[in-house]
């Protein structure tokens, strides 16, 4: 599993999951995630990265 904050909002944060998941989550709202993407057909997303502008989400799978 892995984690991402955003560089240009503090309250976002991203999180891997090791069933290929990923979910953008808002620091300042409890609960469920606030974006949810499936693309690694069910592979563990094992790194996240952020783009400088945050316009984009980077994520990879792979072994651990």
């Amino acid at each position: 599993m892995s984690l991402a904050h955003s560089p240009t909002d503090p309250h976002l944060i991203a999180a891997a999951s090791v069933k290929g998941h990923v979910g953008v989550f808002d620091a300042r709202a409890a609960g469920a995630a606030t974006g949810a993407f499936e693309g690694h057909k069910g592979d563990p997303v094992r790194s996240l990265a952020w783009t400088r502008d945050s316009a984009l989400l980077l994520t990879a799978e792979g072994a651990p």
